[in-house]
């Protein structure tokens, strides 16, 4: 049986298992001119021609500086006018845990300041590395900020390492030389359907019942060539695309933890503050937990 079928196989039975489930595509980052360097313009709007052919929308969180050359600009307002939400990712992706919070709350608004003339701007934000805080007093500023200039935490519910499977395979890619692209293809769906067969039994643990997903991609190489086959995958499993208003319109993503470090998963998070899953890893995701395997694979 080859890897493709064996994932099928799991798909299939996963989804049979598991029944209906909602999910949401959000798009961090933005970072559009390594994308540019290593596929040329051509590839420049892969992703939103890629969610045109489907009919779904998305969530684009986007780093301000990356919308302020013209290019950026363009690329922002051309998602903003296809229906897809703009929201608010910081606008340098200062990480909160390195910096206090007088210089993380000036990079939020300066985005803010950026972002807020764009076509389907939100008041959402979502935090580099989903980091919202090492202690209390930095994570209950934050959230008094957000409070007061109208925004709601943009909470991921399915992380995962695509960041890291994308460095890989764009390393592959500038190396000129032929390979399997399928095998990057099969192991990244095999790694999200992972990540979120794990989430959603911790989501359906801590709320007592189906939540609507939010997965966090990237806006990379990997999605500019696989976003359709992601967008497969979880339709063929049983999972129903939706609309990321509709699933931030649920009250579970108006919890607010009282963890620290505060941050990771939404799922992941509520269910430390309710003591439910003993010994985890922190961070939630990271591409050395996968490393190895991916270097056995030779990807």
């Amino acid at each position: 049986m080859t890897r493709r079928q064996a994932l099928g196989v799991l798909a299939g039975s996963a989804g049979a298992a598991g029944g209906a489930r909602r999910i949401s595509l959000t798009i961090d980052d933005f970072s559009w001119e390594p994308l540019r360097r290593a596929l040329g313009d051509s590839w420049q709007t892969a992703l939103l021609a890629t969610l045109d052919d489907y009919k779904r929308k998305a969530a684009a969180f986007v780093i301000g500086r990356n919308a302020v050359p013209p290019e950026g600009r363009d690329l922002i307002r051309a998602w903003g006018r296809a229906g897809h939400c703009i929201g608010n990712h910081t606008h340098t992706h200062r990480p909160y845990h390195l910096s206090t919070f007088e210089q993380f709350s000036a990079d939020f608004l300066e985005a803010d300041r950026t972002l807020a003339p764009f076509p389907r701007f939100e008041k959402w934000f979502r935090f580099p590395m989903l980091r919202e805080g090492e202690t209390a007093a930095k994570r209950d500023a934050m959230r008094e900020l957000l409070a007061r200039h109208g925004y709601r935490n943009a909470h991921v519910t399915i992380d995962n390492a695509d960041w890291y499977i994308a460095g890989r395979f764009a390393a592959r890619l500038q190396t000129g030389q032929p390979f399997d692209k399928n095998a990057y293809r099969d192991y990244y769906l095999q790694h999200l359907w992972d990540r979120a067969s794990y989430y959603d039994q911790l989501a359906l643990k801590v709320f007592g019942r189906p939540i609507p997903h939010t997965l966090l991609i990237h806006y990379n190489v990997l999605n500019a060539y696989f976003l359709g086959d992601v967008l497969r995958h979880f339709q063929a499993c049983g999972w129903t695309w939706i609309d990321p208003r509709e699933a931030f319109s649920d009250p579970a993503f108006r919890s607010q933890p009282a963890i620290l470090p505060a941050g990771e998963s939404l799922a992941w998070a509520v269910a430390k503050e309710k003591n439910l899953i003993g010994e985890i890893r922190y961070p939630a995701e990271d591409g050395e937990y996968i490393r190895a395997e991916m270097d056995r694979l030779k990807l």
